[in-house]
């Protein structure tokens, strides 16, 4: 057992920017920086990446794990922002070949947990994409953080 093959392209240093998209806030922008490394006798992917927030380094890390017989991906993501000392457990799929698609929750005060999407694009323009979004509770989404980034030059 190994990697969904799409993964394979993920692999390798990466640099290009991150976008914190902020309901009634100007977007933030910031250089990224990230890695794609196999793990667990290569049955895992994970990606590991930085950015920053007005001026404080940032870390984040999405795990994969693909259930070829249920055609199913898991994951664990966390980053130091979204999720302070917390993990996120995701489930999802591959859509359309090659795009990662996972779902996961985090609770909102006052409110019925929200939903947090990460659909990863292993063939966006010349590297790849990682885009987040919050899910309502009504099933409407809205991007919260974009990363794109392109081959990292040694």
């Amino acid at each position: 057992m190994g990697i969904h093959t799409s993964w394979n392209k993920l692999l390798g240093a990466w640099a290009g920017q991150s976008r914190l998209i902020l309901p009634g806030e100007p977007d933030r922008e910031s250089p990224t920086t990230a890695t794609g490394a196999l793990m667990a006798k290569s049955s895992m992917c994970v990606l590991s990446y930085t950015w920053v927030f007005d001026g404080d380094p940032q870390e984040g890390q999405l795990m994969l794990s693909y259930l070829p017989d249920q055609q199913e991906v898991e994951a664990v993501f966390l980053d130091t922002w979204h999720m302070g000392p917390k993990f996120m457990l995701m489930k999802g799929r591959i859509a359309d070949g090659d795009k990662t698609i996972v779902n996961g929750s985090y609770a909102v005060p006052e409110s019925p947990d929200w939903g947090w999407r990460i659909v990863l694009d292993p063939n966006h323009a010349d590297g790849w994409q990682m885009l987040m979004l919050n899910v309502s509770p009504e099933g409407e989404s809205y991007p919260g953080f974009d990363t794109t980034v392109s081959r990292a030059t040694p």
